[in-house]
């Protein structure tokens, strides 16, 4: 799943969705060039790609007609908050399991995807102090 944001909130609860319901992101900054997305686009091709209302434009130019099933963070927040479904089971994630690709300028001078894993975002967060280790027993 492409998710093009602004950094916001909303942006952290959609990254976080979808990792708790088992998938993973491209992060896409909406004030990338919009070559450089499209690229992105093109070569990740995500199945989906969810964007914040600031990014709907960029989104509509650049999204493949029928392509990818296209959504809004702030349609998507409403349709769960309304929908009344009961919880369900979320797949078990893995540390080996992909969290998010991102893209990087290499030798080339075109990005390519490097797949972060699971355990890395914890790593991460552990190292911020935002994870402790449990206490020994």
């Amino acid at each position: 799943m492409a998710l093009i944001a602004q950094r916001s909130a909303d942006a952290i609860l959609a990254m976080l969705a979808v990792l708790r319901a088992g998938g993973a992101y491209i992060p896409l900054d909406p004030a990338y060039a919009s070559e450089q997305v499209g690229y992105i686009l093109g070569h990740a091709a995500p199945g989906f790609i969810l964007h914040d209302a600031a990014s709907a434009a960029l989104v509509t130019e650049l999204a493949q007609p029928g392509g990818q099933v296209v959504l809004e963070i702030g349609v998507a927040k409403a349709g769960v908050a309304n929908s009344g479904a009961a919880a369900c089971d979320f797949p078990q994630r893995r540390g080996a399991d992909t969290a998010y690709i991102i893209y990087t300028s290499g030798s080339t001078g075109r990005p390519k995807g490097v797949v972060v894993p699971q355990r890395a975002l914890a790593r991460i967060a552990f190292d911020q102090g935002a994870l402790t280790l449990p206490p020994a027993k």
